[in-house]
């Protein structure tokens, strides 16, 4: 009985030895993140202007792969050459991002994520390819 109540009483010593250690780590990390907030240098201060600034031509962008394909349609020059935009500017907003966040400069989200024009989120949308009797057009495929 006296084994077993050592025993008891040790664990709990050290469970709390493992908590208190636990939340004194987490609230010095804490204060350090706030100490160390990083300076941000007037050629990155206009880096994120210019990350911002791409936010808005993607969005831009997208809306004219969108307006290309619905006037146009999905094999059409206009929708390329919108859609080439689009991967342009993407890159460059990636490659801003990359560099920034290498620099230690806290970068935010983008803003505009989602499915492009030609994906469709969720089971046989759009531009899923084989999957079986998802087909709209008078195929056989669609038979199946």
């Amino acid at each position: 009985m006296n084994r077993t109540r050592l025993l008891s009483w040790a664990m709990t010593f050290a469970a709390v030895l493992i908590l208190a250690s636990w939340a004194g780590a987490s609230t010095q990390a804490e204060s350090q993140k706030l100490t160390t907030a990083p300076q941000v240098t007037p050629e990155q201060q206009k880096q994120l202007d210019q990350l911002a600034q791409l936010e808005q031509q993607l969005a831009k962008d997208r809306a004219a792969v969108r307006e290309a394909i619905a006037q146009y349609g999905v094999d059409s020059d206009q929708a390329d050459a919108a859609q080439e935009q689009l991967f342009r500017d993407r890159t460059e907003d990636r490659k801003l991002r990359r560099s920034l966040r290498a620099a230690g400069v806290p970068v935010p989200a983008p803003q505009s994520i989602g499915p492009g024009p030609m994906r469709q989120a969720g089971r046989g949308g759009r531009g899923m390819r084989g999957s079986r009797g998802m087909c709209q057009c008078p195929c056989p495929c669609a038979q199946m």
